[in-house]
């Protein structure tokens, strides 16, 4: 008898064009992906819906590659058009924003503030070899607490302006250049890690990336690990999914077999969130199992704890997620799984609606009667 996994059991299986965007989801497919990436082009594939989901999802430069790789005749002349005049124009900006990511980090260094660039360019590099194979809208860095308001004062003596300011980053723009950064003092908010990323840890093990022939500070590839796991769990919390978030760890775990799965597991327990690592290594290896990581420990792959989380995703990639009560109850779960308490209702009222936030807490409280009734634990699960 054939195991269907429980997560595919009841997500429907994807449709030929979102398969074929995720099997271009890694810039050297393997063999066996290459071709069933042929045969689904033979097939038959709606292009102009997988330019869009391409779009949606941000692997146009992915999508580009592979099939270059490929090199197959049904491609549309069309096709081949759209994506060398969008990657011309993605690497024209990509390039001009690079250089300003090697600008400011040297400013900021000369006023003695500390800065690890993460994601951008720092990532596309390091992942895929080049700043411009990666679809990238800003630029992220990340500073010490006691550096976070006068990094943010810098910035805007340099023409910034703050949009948006929350309690863990903050967001200024420069419109002159067109340059957006996002300023971290931290990577997600506090509701979903019990605690920040040490600052003083990540700068002491920090990388040295080459960027357009400059080198700049940047976070490790086991904190970049992390750190992507994290906010991966929180775009899908907030009902984005989208496969670059997907594709940035595949492509990491993949180029570099000297990960050392030791310090990514450790610094993932220091800051509460080693379960959003697992489960961004098992939403890669569950997609397409041809993009799993390289040589890490085999529970991290095999736990079934993510299997929840695994489930909307898929229903959510197959466009299946709407208002039905399994769909619900699958959001709750989400809600649960993400959440080791009910501390931020507002979150809870955002994704789930203040009637199932209600219940929840009804149910939470009576969980809290029950375990805090007096009753011995072993005589509360003793038979009759």
């Amino acid at each position: 008898m054939v195991s269907i996994p429980f997560e595919r059991f009841l997500a429907p299986p994807l449709g030929p064009e979102m398969e074929l965007l995720v099997l271009c989801a890694l810039t050297q497919p393997e063999p066996v992906a290459i071709s069933r990436i042929r045969d689904l082009v033979r097939q038959g594939v709606d292009w102009d819906r997988l330019l869009k989901l391409a779009e949606q999802h941000g692997t146009l430069p992915l999508l580009r590659v592979c099939l270059k790789t490929v090199d197959s005749a049904e491609i549309p002349l069309d096709v081949w058009e759209h994506l060398e005049s969008w990657f011309l124009a993605n690497a024209t900006r990509s390039l001009y924003a690079a250089s300003q990511l090697v600008e400011i980090l040297g400013q900021l260094e000369d006023e003695g503030i500390r800065a690890l660039a993460f994601k951008g360019p720092v990532l596309a590099q390091l992942a895929f070899g080049d700043v411009t194979a990666r679809h990238f809208g800003d630029l992220d860095l990340l500073v010490a607490e006691r550096d976070y308001s006068g990094c943010g004062d810098f910035l805007v003596s340099r023409g910034f302006r703050r949009e948006q300011d929350f309690n863990y980053e903050s967001s200024y723009l420069n419109e002159a250049t067109n340059t957006c950064i996002d300023l971290h003092l931290g990577i997600v908010p506090s509701e979903f890690c019990s605690a920040r990323l040490d600052f003083d840890s990540l700068w002491e093990r920090r990388a040295s990336i080459p960027v357009l022939g400059a080198r700049v500070h940047a976070l490790r590839i086991e904190d970049l690990v992390v750190v992507l796991s994290m906010q991966l769990v929180r775009d899908i919390w907030c009902g984005r999914v989208r496969i670059s978030k997907i594709a940035d760890i595949a492509q990491l775990t993949q180029i570099d077999e000297k990960i050392d799965w030791k310090v990514v597991e450790k610094e993932a327990a220091k800051v509460g969130c080693k379960r959003m690592v697992v489960f961004a290594l098992r939403l890669g290896a569950e997609l397409c199992p041809l993009h799993q990581a390289k040589n890490p420990p085999r529970y991290l792959l095999n736990s079934r704890t993510t299997t929840i989380p695994l489930v909307y995703v898929r229903r959510h990639l197959c466009s299946v997620i709407g208002n039905s009560l399994s769909d619900n109850l699958l959001r709750v779960g989400l809600a649960l799984w993400t959440l080791r308490r009910l501390a931020d209702t507002d979150a809870l009222r955002a994704l789930l609606g203040d009637n199932t936030v209600q219940l929840l807490a009804a149910i939470w409280r009576m969980a809290r009667m029950i375990g805090s009734s007096g009753i011995p634990r072993k005589a509360r699960s003793a038979k009759p």
